[in-house]
């Protein structure tokens, strides 16, 4: 089926479609004259600037080999996260540049210029006011949900005021919020890599952090990042964007939500303390429980992306680009895509359906950026699709 070269005016639904969508801006972080990236900067640099403190001086003259470790550990250990998190955003196409943006501030500023000195100032109160035992056992449940959701959401905030046409529903704050969560976590834990190597005074330096490495790594399956884009997908249902109407209830259900689980697993050992089947359900089940969470969030979030998907792409049914079935496989969700491919019967055939639909979303980018004109971008993005079609190795 070859597309149609008639000019056709961009459609009501198109363009409300590419408005609401944020599909095709770019991003600029640095803005001189929005306040908003003069806070984001000088949190994120008091932040370095105490992570240096607390982490990598320490580190680096005490606990050298520990610290290195530590180091390439989680660098490559961030590798599939960023791998998984950049193609989940199936829809949403957060620029590489506000992902990177999301990740510096959970790592420096919601970590260094504000979680360590909140956590540790509630904890001492927590001692000072109950008792010793009872901020050891229940002040990291009891502080961090609310202390270290909060900041990395603030960055959130600061995101929507530098990216207002990028961020514009809920599923832009989940990609957004599980980045903010992900640079959160990985300085965290190489906190405890520093911590570790203390506690063994520098003895057997990389023996000593092999352990907190393994269980920093299982636990961070389902950690900050899922806590995070759960949080920040209810922030943005409860302030609302333009062209998406605020969800208060649902906004509020689930910031308490990644609060709650968040602090079922901060206070699992204290529960389930003396009760190894309690303990047993809490480190396998919270974890399952919290993708399933985030899985749920995800599909729900993710139909906002779907509809602008298929509303930008519909007149290329009438043009003759699409087939109206490879218009539902790359507007619907994965199990549709899936069926959609599986129905091809040779193998050639399915490897060519797959194509067509990543050509098909790089179609919907080049329209939202031309505005659903037919620019030489557009033309040369309908082209790919055929050429693909047919199974051509013809650039």
């Amino acid at each position: 089926m070859s597309a149609a070269t008639s000019q056709q005016a961009p459609s009501a639904a198109q363009l409300a479609a590419i408005e609401r969508s944020g599909w095709g801006r770019t991003f600029r972080l640095v803005q001189p004259h929005n306040l908003a990236f003069w806070v984001y900067a000088l949190l994120v640099g008091s932040g370095g600037l105490a992570i240096y403190n607390h982490y990598v001086l320490t580190g680096v003259y005490a606990y050298g080999q520990a610290f290195a470790v530590g180091v390439v550990a989680f660098a490559l250990y961030t590798v599939p996260f960023w791998w998984f998190l950049r193609s989940s955003d199936r829809y949403s196409t957060i620029p590489g540049g506000l992902a990177l943006a999301a990740f510096v501030y959970g790592g420096f500023a919601a970590t260094g210029a504000l979680a360590i000195y909140a956590n540790d100032s509630i904890r001492t109160l927590y001692a000072k006011a109950v008792s010793q035992t009872f901020a050891f056992d229940w002040s990291a449940a009891l502080t961090a949900p609310f202390v270290e959701e909060t900041a990395k959401a603030s960055g959130l905030i600061l995101l929507i005021l530098l990216a207002p046409t990028i961020i514009r529903n809920p599923f832009d704050g989940l990609i957004v919020g599980a980045f903010l969560g992900l640079g959160f976590q990985i300085i965290e834990n190489l906190g405890y890599v520093v911590g570790s190597a203390s506690a063994a005074f520098g003895f057997d330096q990389i023996g000593s952090v092999v352990p907190t490495l393994g269980v920093r790594m299982v636990t961070g399956i389902a950690s900050h990042w899922v806590y995070s884009a759960i949080f920040c997908a209810g922030l943005v249902y409860f302030l609302g964007r333009p062209g998406f109407a605020a969800q208060r209830g649902r906004g509020l259900t689930l910031m308490a939500l990644a609060m709650l689980l968040h602090g079922l697993w901060d206070g699992a050992a204290a529960m389930s303390a003396g009760n190894a089947g309690l303990a047993a359900l809490s480190q396998f089940g919270l974890p399952i429980v919290l993708l399933g969470v985030f899985a749920w969030v995800y599909r729900t979030t993710s139909r906002t992306e779907q509809q602008s998907v298929r509303d930008i792409l519909a007149p290329e049914v009438e043009r003759g680009t699409l087939t109206p079935e490879e218009l539902d496989a790359v507007s619907g969700t994965r199990k549709q895509r899936r069926h959609h491919v599986k129905a091809a019967q040779r193998g050639a055939d399915r490897k060519a359906a797959r194509h067509v639909l990543h050509a098909a979303l790089d179609l919907t980018e080049q329209l939202a950026i031309a505005r659903a004109a037919d620019t030489p971008a557009v033309e040369h993005a309908r082209s790919e699709i055929a050429r693909v079609r047919a199974g051509s190795t013809v650039s």
